[in-house]
């Protein structure tokens, strides 16, 4: 068996305060304020002045836009040179090159007659007498040195270094003629040693 407790329910004076509780709960607000804050007169003054500038700029635009599409349209800018002016532009520009290929005519002549003059001098040293003196100047060096066998291994070396030269210009020869008779000769063994 439930029991349940059942409040007792209310009469008089209780039901009275209760049903003033109950009133005052439904008719309660809130303790700050969330409206939207109240306008003042002047407060957006700078984004209305913002917004007809904004608006000042477009319409002179869109004005803009139309009077060049008009004017493309209907073909009535007056850009167009006379032919006076023209004709006068071309003439200029075909005196200056003239006047520009003349003076490289020039320019190339006169550089043509100074190298005629240099090449026609004589040379005031004899590149032979030189190579002469530097040869004597050798022998004397090596019958001085105090270690001749300086000077015969660097003679040794340029030998064998002219023979390498000469063995692969040769072995460079026959490749080319091998290539353009279309056979291609094998390499000589002298020349791998060389090059090892």
């Amino acid at each position: 068996m439930k029991t349940s407790r059942v409040r007792p329910e209310r009469r008089g004076y209780d039901k009275m305060i209760y049903q003033q509780h109950v009133d005052r709960l439904k008719k309660i607000t809130h303790v700050v304020d969330v409206n939207a804050p109240h306008e003042k007169p002047f407060s957006d003054k700078w984004e209305k002045d913002k917004r007809r500038e904004f608006l000042a700029i477009e319409y002179d635009n869109k004005l803009m836009l139309e009077r060049l599409a008009s004017a493309v349209k209907e073909g009535c800018i007056d850009n167009k040179m006379h032919k006076s002016i023209t004709f006068h532009r071309e003439f200029k520009a075909r005196q200056l090159l003239q006047a520009k290929r003349s003076r490289l005519h020039t320019i190339t002549g006169e550089n043509i007659q100074m190298l005629k003059r240099i090449q026609e001098v004589e040379p005031a040293y004899n590149h032979v007498e030189w190579a002469e003196d530097a040869k004597r100047h050798d022998v004397i060096k090596r019958t001085m040195a105090l270690y001749p066998e300086y000077y015969e291994k660097k003679d040794e070396e340029e030998r064998l270094k002219m023979e390498t030269h000469k063995m692969r210009n040769l072995h460079k020869m026959k490749t080319a003629t091998a290539e353009a008779t279309g056979s291609l000769p094998s390499p000589s063994p002298r020349l791998n040693e060389r090059l090892r």
